[in-house]
């Protein structure tokens, strides 16, 4: 059984639209300063993930990419007037 400890914090928001985190909440989830934290949001709520620095999650998602196989034969080769699919390709990193 795992036990939920709930806190709340009111933070004030300057004219840039900053917040900080109070030093309690980030020594527990260990963010450190010049650390990266994901912020989602999901209808009218949103969440602060620290799971992990965002090259990270970038690196999975390239992996991902990476494995996703297009039969072009299947679904026609298409040119773009704005940009190839070759260029595209180059600049997602999942070149052959």
């Amino acid at each position: 059984m795992e036990v939920v400890i709930k806190m709340e914090y009111v933070l004030k928001v300057d004219r840039q639209g900053r917040v900080v985190l109070p030093v309690e909440l980030r020594r527990e989830l260990g963010v450190k300063n010049g650390g990266s934290i994901i912020i989602k949001k999901k209808n009218n709520r949103i969440y602060i993930d620290v799971g992990g620095e965002i090259g990270e999650e970038v690196k999975r998602w390239k992996k991902k990419i990476k494995g996703i196989k297009i039969d072009v034969e299947k679904i026609g080769r298409v040119e773009s007037k704005w940009v190839s699919e070759d260029w595209s390709r180059k600049k997602l990193g999942i070149q052959a």
